[in-house]
């Protein structure tokens, strides 16, 4: 049992992570696949090769996947990951752009107008 992908160490920057595995069957046929995030609930996921996680939020995080064959033998592996999420920034409308020079345009030339008119 082995999970390829994604790579141990690795960092995302959204809230979605898919873990793909494959399993070789040994001397006794595999009759469960489990896999759990950090410390949480073992998810069954028999059958598949995959599964993915949502909703993640920002930190690091351990995954493992787990086969137990019929006779009680298990193999596991495991990888780490961080979630870091980019920040958004909101953009300023352009309008807000022009009214500001605009804006600061005319408190300007009112400046210098009223200073020349001082001498």
């Amino acid at each position: 049992m082995e999970i390829t992908s994604p790579s141990t160490g690795i960092t995302i920057n959204n809230d979605t992570i898919t873990i793909e595995w494959v399993v070789e069957e040994g001397t006794y046929p595999i009759v469960k696949v489990e896999i759990r995030l950090d410390d949480d609930q073992w998810i069954n996921v028999t059958g598949k090769t995959n599964y993915t996680f949502t909703g993640l939020s920002e930190g690091y995080y351990s995954v493992i996947v787990k086969v137990t064959d019929e006779v009680g033998y298990v193999a596991e592996d495991s990888i780490e990951f961080t979630v870091k999420l980019s920040r958004h920034v909101l953009p300023i409308p352009v309008e807000y752009v022009i009214g500001g020079v605009v804006g600061a345009t005319v408190v300007g030339t009112i400046i210098v107008v009223m200073f020349r008119r001082k001498r």
